[in-house]
């Protein structure tokens, strides 16, 4: 039901008759009618308040010269008139009455007017001081305001406000009279002339009000109407879409015998083809099929002829600029009764953007393989590492100290492993499989090394130069994260170099401050000073409509197949996570240049600190140390080292023969070393049951995996150092005295 009352089935009588049309207006006479009590119940709660405010107002006035008690009679009077006339206002807005009961509720309204009036009216009487011209001007002020405000607030119908202001108005003017003084009848006859002059507007007003809601059911008719036909105009439009929808699937006939091609406007909007221009032959059209696809797709076409069976190919279009488009076509051919073909009709979609989220999805999915991969031999390389690694140590100890030359063959060996160990580490990057590890990162050395990976990558006729500032900048960041990430930019700009003369690509690192420019750009960043690497090439630039997706996930400008979209997206996700941002500067046939500015990280470091003295390594005091791991060779090489440095093993090959070998040795065994996975039971598990019979014990946790993964299975105990694998003696060795010397300390 509208605002005004009206109902579906209220307007099924349209067009029935004479009958019908009385009934009508008759209905409209009653809607009229109950909008004029809906405006009369509208500002009841204003008109409650103001009763309320001004019987208040005029008690404390007349307390002085008024007998209380009779005050108190008509104040009490006055409080149920107002709440009888609000429960009236809540009852007709819960009921949202149909027009057919508004003679119930005008018949309430008027009632409740007439009591309000009566109060008002008798209170003229009880509260009017004989013989205090001052008290008796104040009911005659606060009577004229009444019969104001109802004027403007009961002329929505005629009855009730004329009744008002005859009850309100009267015994005010009686009262006067009764006074016999000049100035009580010339009050008297103030407010006869007030009366008289009030009943006029209160008519007025009710004309007034009427002529508007006349009018408004009118513009509701109007509104009504224009509202169907907005609906109709929204059934079409949705049809319309619906139908361009399907118009995406756009049809073509071909005529055989006369070589006629007709293709809808969606076809020629998918082949870009104006319908003017297309010559409309079947020459025509394989011209914008692509090369590779032409004889393909002219073959399957000539074949379902032959053999009356449907046509139905999936091939590329290749535009002049180079743009390749993939397009589904099928159709089926009428033929005459000697089997001769005449007609063929059929159907073209475009599924280009269906094919390359089918590449992308394939991407991933060898991505993921290529995780799944690497995570699982991960663990297998670091154990042999670490078997190497302790190994070596102890080759180097039983060395005696004349064999230089076979102690700089050990000490190629651990770099070569130090570097294979990182290697793993860089590929669990790659593919997702291991977190990033944030510490101070001088990037002069760290382009340094990017530099000579990035020369043996890069063709060799292209003018790769780095151009380092001497000052060295230090970042808090991961070298493995932000070499792929420079790496792809390299890659990237050689992409673009294909088939430039005298390509070139530049990359620098600058010392760089901020301005309020750059902060208002990013405002997402606050430090002042950067380390800026810029990485340039001259090839042919990025189209300015492509700028601002460059950075989407699957976004690519190259060829389907020859690039999956993700390599500018983990740049932009390296750089986000090292606090920094990345800007592009690129015109078409210009280059481009890629600036990522990173926050430089506490002190300067030395320029000469690769060539820093190695970590002292730690010797043992005797202390007993149990030694948990499922690889021999790692178990056998990490016990050589440790007895090396003076410590005791006891040695055990998974969790349960830890707990037992705890068990036995409990009194004397200081500390526990520990592999994170191990057949039988983990080391999670075998740490918690060694924990519950020795609650202090140090502990330290080792695996070959990535340390998310590895502490997925199983919480790990508090008071508890992680080392992954492969570990140096060094490391090792400090970690041990760590956490002896501190339960040593606590004793």
């Amino acid at each position: 039901m509208s605002r005004y009352g009206w109902r579906r089935q209220d307007v099924m009588i349209f067009g029935k008759g004479e009958g019908v049309m009385d009934a009508l207006r008759e209905q409209q006479q009653l809607r009229i009618r109950l909008e004029q009590v809906r405006l009369l119940f509208e500002p009841s709660r204003y008109v409650a308040f103001g009763y309320i405010v001004i019987a208040v107002m005029t008690a404390i006035i007349q307390w002085p010269v008024i007998d209380h008690r009779l005050i108190l009679l008509w104040g009490g009077a006055t409080v149920l008139t107002v709440a009888g006339r609000l429960w009236l206002a809540f009852a007709f807005e819960r009921a949202q009455p149909h027009w057919c009961d508004v003679a119930r509720w005008e018949r309430a309204f008027f009632t409740g007017t007439v009591f309000a009036g009566l109060v008002w009216g008798i209170g003229v009487w009880l509260l009017f001081p004989a013989g205090d011209i001052v008290h008796q001007a104040v009911i005659v002020i606060v009577i004229a305001g009444m019969s104001a405000a109802g004027s403007a607030t009961l002329s929505g119908q005629k009855a009730p406000a004329v009744v008002f202001e005859l009850l309100i108005l009267l015994p005010l003017m009686g009262r006067l009279l009764l006074e016999e003084t000049f100035i009580t009848t010339f009050f008297a006859a103030m407010v006869g002339v007030h009366l008289l002059l009030l009943l006029n507007s209160c008519l007025r007003n009710c004309r007034n009000h009427l002529q508007n809601i006349t009018l408004r059911f009118e513009s509701a008719d109007r509104e009504a109407a224009l509202l169907a036909a907005d609906e109709k105009l929204r059934l079409s439009e949705m049809r319309l879409a619906r139908a361009q929808r399907m118009a995406h699937l756009g049809h073509w006939e071909y005529e055989i015998a006369a070589n006629r091609l007709t293709w809808s406007d969606e076809i020629h909007r998918i082949f870009e083809f104006d319908s003017e221009a297309f010559e409309g032959t079947f020459e025509a059209f394989l011209d914008i099929v692509h090369p590779d696809d032409r004889q393909k797709v002219s073959d399957a076409y000539r074949q379902s002829l032959n053999d009356r069976s449907g046509y139905d190919i999936v091939h590329r279009l290749q535009f002049a600029d180079g743009r390749i488009k993939y397009v589904h076509e099928c159709c089926e051919t009428t033929y005459d009764e000697e089997g001769i073909p005449l007609v063929s009709t059929g159907t073209v979609q475009d599924v280009t953007e269906h094919r390359q989220l089918e590449e992308q999805l394939l991407q991933s999915q060898k991505m993921e393989a290529i995780g799944t991969l690497v995570g699982g031999i991960a663990h297998d390389f670091n154990n042999m590492l670490a078997a190497i690694q302790g190994n070596v140590y102890l080759a180097r100890q039983q060395l005696p100290n004349e064999a230089g030359r076979a102690a700089g063959k050990l000490d190629n060996i651990e770099k070569l492993s130090l570097r294979a160990g990182d290697m793993v580490q860089q590929l669990l990057t790659f593919a997702r499989k291991d977190t990033v590890q944030m510490r101070p990162l001088p990037l002069n050395m760290f382009m340094k090394e990017a530099g000579k990976l990035a020369r043996s990558t890069i063709p060799e006729d292209i003018d790769c130069t780095f151009d380092l500032c001497s000052e060295t900048l230090t970042v808090l960041g991961d070298a493995t994260q932000l070499q792929q990430a420079l790496m792809n930019l390299l890659n990237n700009a050689c992409d673009a170099l294909q088939g430039v003369r005298h390509p070139q690509i530049e990359c620098s690192l600058q010392r760089w401050k901020s301005h309020a420019q750059f902060h208002r750009m990013h405002p997402e960043v606050s430090d002042e000073l950067f380390a800026r690497i810029r990485v340039a090439d001259n090839g042919g630039g990025i189209a300015s409509e492509h700028l601002e997706k460059i950075f989407e996930p699957f976004f690519t400008t190259k060829g389907v197949g020859k690039g999956t979209g993700l390599g500018l997206a983990m740049v932009y996700g390296a750089v986000s996570h090292h606090g920094g941002v990345i800007e592009v500067e690129s015109k078409p046939g210009k280059g481009t240049a890629f600036h990522i500015y990173l926050p430089i990280y506490g002190q300067r470091i030395d320029s000469h600190a690769e060539h820093a003295a190695p970590a002292e390594v730690l010797p043992g005091k005797g202390e007993k140390i149990l030694l948990v791991d499922d690889e021999q060779s790692v178990r056998s090489a990490v016990a050589g080292v440790l007895e090396s440095l003076g410590y005791q093993v006891v040695t055990a090959c998974d969790g349960e023969q830890a707990v037992a070998q705890f068990l036995q040795y409990r009194d004397e065994i200081g500390l526990a070393i520990l592999d994170v996975v191990m057949p039988k039971m983990g080391g999670m598990e075998a740490a918690r049951q060694i924990r519950e019979m020795h609650a202090g014990l140090p502990i330290i946790l080792a695996t070959g995996y990535d340390r998310e993964k590895a502490l997925k299975t199983g919480e790990r105990p508090e008071r508890a150092l992680f080392l992954s694998k492969p570990f140096s003696v060094e490391g090792l060795s400090v970690s041990l005295r760590s956490l002896l010397d501190e339960v040593e300390a606590k004793v």
